[in-house]
């Protein structure tokens, strides 16, 4: 099926109107679901593992991470997304040693979606270690455009 860009565009205000009138405020995060789960080397997570054990969310977002990681935004019935996950999981498993991929599913987590601003998805957002601030990129990206975040931003020395 191809989408124009018209259309493409109506559905993602839609989108974007949807989280704004069913999330929460930012300042009121809840517990949503209590799942973590391990699919292939990427890491699905919920709410309260984000805020326990990847980022605070506190006046600016800092990771927590032993390693660089990568968060994948993402909802089960979106196509792009879908496109998305074997890259990542690819990829996941290239870089085992060197870096995390967490996937929050935004139906679960929209509270935390709306607080990280996530207003369109597939959205990735890329955390070093360094104090460097995170870089979120929205939209599908081809493997190497992933590839080239991990090796310019994530794993330079």
């Amino acid at each position: 099926m191809v989408i124009n860009m018209k259309t493409l565009k109506i559905i993602k205000l839609i989108i974007l109107i949807v989280l704004f009138f069913s999330c929460g405020s930012k300042q009121e995060l809840k517990e949503e679901t209590k799942q973590v789960k391990l699919v292939s080397n990427i890491i699905e997570v919920d709410t309260k593992f984000f805020i326990e054990k990847i980022a605070k969310l506190d006046n600016r977002l800092e990771y927590l991470g032993d390693k660089p990681a990568i968060i994948d935004f993402y909802a089960t019935w979106c196509g792009p997304c879908r496109k998305q996950t074997p890259i990542l999981e690819e990829l996941s498993k290239k870089y085992k040693d060197s870096l995390y991929v967490y996937k929050i599913d935004v139906d679960n987590s929209p509270d935390l979606a709306n607080t990280l601003n996530v207003s369109a998805i597939p959205t990735l957002i890329f955390f070093p270690l360094s104090p460097a601030r995170p870089i979120m990129m929205q939209g599908f990206m081809s493997k190497e455009e992933v590839e080239h975040y991990i090796q310019s931003f994530l794993l330079k020395n």
